[in-house]
């Protein structure tokens, strides 16, 4: 049957929902059209460069009808580098649009109609990285250090990331004039030549930089001035090469050398002390992933009295580590064995006893703990974006702990996971998803399993208060309670977060924030906002 649009012809549709990758979806006789860089809402003309059997993608003409959260990018590149999808959208509507993601993936994949709390947004939504990978290519004289276009291996240099710290981009540049100054050759994708393929750069939140040159092979000429000019960068610590001859899309080896500085990277996390190395996972925006991380740690430990918890997928051993604090004793499981490594030695530099690491893939090793007949409170997974391997969940329903706990970066995987472990006779508590990354399609999401001849827990975890209380500050309970005790009048968390921001003190982005800007709340009347600057003062917080 011949599609209602062909190639080469202009429409004018009403775009009416976001794809997964970001691209708006409008229908012309009920046939999909996928547009990127259109918002639902709007109406657009539209010039149609492919069209299927089923579906067609087009690009847009113009906006004829803006959408109300239509926002103007403020990135040059944007749309011309694959980055990022949603900077012509609002932050509250970015919210939404991935609330509403994780909704969907859970009823259509998983065939469960649970109500999705609400979003955990970001303090801020620029600059929020900690690692950026450049790309290295052109040829000898005119390098390129920058991203690609949208599904494409097409390069494009970029003087500034706005998602990234400043000292990425100049450390970007500095490569692209050293290597151009000295001759060194990029990798050519083409025909496996060339020296330099990329440039991984960590920041912590010191300000620190670490950089990694991936190149083809270990003789690289020049590779010394190399390391000098990104040393010259301000915040620039170290410098280290690595090893990477594969024809694919890998972009590491495993093996890596220094060439100037050191090699890690010191970061805290939910209190403990890491040391980042090039080749370790940690979760890439910090703010966020101490929420993240709060919100999981709650799930698999609140109410139970010092549980044995396992943290499947580890990496690093972070969240294993934050568990640790609350449990008799903490299992983490990893294939990476180097990150095993730098998981048993942030141990032991924390002081932390009551963990025990294994260098085994998760669906083995839990295999033979079941086998051994060892038992699990809860269980954290964390698996990469494909989700948790088929012998995993075999084994994980034979071992039935009472909670899981499914950290998710993809809804997809996630909701196709919790079809299997309901089908193994668990339901869905609570789930939240967390904005780690915003200005792009990409959500987080910390969702609670319970058997079902388990006891309901119904955890209500406010993210800000635990990370209020971490930080030694008064948590919204506490203030309540000494602004009854002091004055006789009842408070909500509404007008404490009110006060809090009159009064200058930091309050997360999406804690008792109005939906949109035309929307009423009441405001806190003049006696409570003495009472509750009181509580402030007595706390110290004021």
């Amino acid at each position: 049957m011949r599609p209602p649009v062909q190639s080469g012809q202009n429409v004018i549709m009403d775009i009416e929902d976001i794809g997964m990758a970001g691209e708006g979806i409008g229908h012309v006789q009920g046939y999909a059209v996928f547009v990127p860089g259109v918002l639902p809402g709007e109406k657009a003309r539209v010039g149609i460069t492919h069209a299927g059997r089923s579906m067609a993608h087009g690009r847009c003409l113009e906006v004829l009808v803006p959408s109300v959260n239509r926002v103007q990018p403020p990135c040059p590149y944007f749309g011309a580098c694959g980055g990022c999808q949603l900077q012509h959208l609002s932050y509250e509507g970015q919210l939404q649009f991935k609330q509403n993601q994780v909704q969907q993936a859970l009823r259509r994949i998983a065939g469960v109609d649970v109500e999705v709390s609400p979003i955990v947004g970001a303090d801020g939504s620029w600059r929020y990285r900690n690692k950026a990978q450049f790309p290295v290519g052109g040829r000898k004289g005119d390098v390129q250090v920058g991203f690609y276009r949208p599904s494409s291996h097409d390069l494009i240099n970029i003087a500034d990331c706005l998602i990234q710290p400043h000292g990425c981009a100049r450390a970007a540049e500095a490569l692209r004039k050293a290597m151009a100054q000295l001759g060194v050759e990029p990798y050519r994708e083409q025909d496996g030549s060339g020296y330099v393929r990329h440039l991984l750069v960590r920041t912590n939140t010191s300000g620190d930089i670490l950089a990694t040159l991936v190149t083809n092979g270990w003789p690289v000429p020049h590779i010394q001035q190399l390391a000098d000019a990104l040393m010259a960068v301000p915040g620039m610590v170290g410098v280290v090469q690595n090893n990477n001859t594969r024809r694919d899309n890998v972009i590491l080896g495993r093996e890596n050398r220094l060439l100037a500085g050191r090699e890690t990277l010191e970061e805290t996390v939910m209190g403990n002390r890491w040391q980042v190395s090039p080749l370790s996972f940690l979760q890439i925006n910090p703010k966020q992933m101490e929420k993240l991380y709060a919100l999981a740690v709650s799930a698999a430990t609140e109410g139970l009295e010092k549980p044995v918890v396992l943290d499947a997928y580890c990496g690093i051993g972070t969240m294993t580590l934050a568990l640790a604090l609350k449990a008799r004793l903490a299992y983490g499981v990893e294939i990476v064995s180097a990150a095993i490594e730098d998981a048993r030695r942030a141990a032991r530099e924390n002081g932390i006893d009551n963990v025990c690491f294994e260098a085994a893939d998760a669906g083995e090793q839990m295999k033979k703990w079941v086998a051994q007949g060892r038992k699990f409170d809860s269980v954290v997974v964390d698996p990469p974006r494909k989700g948790c391997s088929e012998a995993f969940i075999g084994a994980l329903l034979e071992a039935g702990p009472g909670r899981i706990v499914y950290v998710s970066c993809n809804p997809a995987t996630l909701a196709r996971d919790i079809k299997a472990l309901a089908a193994g006779g668990y339901r869905i508590d609570r789930c939240t998803p967390v904005d780690m990354f915003p200005q792009t399609v990409h959500v987080e999401t910390v969702c609670l399993l319970v058997r079902r001849n388990s006891l309901h827990i119904n955890i209500d975890v406010d993210v800000e208060e635990m990370l209020q209380e971490k930080h030694g500050q008064a948590t919204y309970p506490q203030i309540k309670e000494y602004v009854l005790e002091h004055t006789g009048l009842k408070v909500s968390s509404l007008y404490i977060s009110q006060i809090k921001r009159k009064c200058g003190l930091d309050v997360g982005d999406s804690y008792n924030k109005p939906k949109s800007e035309d929307a009423k709340q009441p405001q806190c009347p003049p006696e409570k906002e003495e009472a509750i600057k009181s509580a402030l003062k007595h706390f110290g917080m004021i």
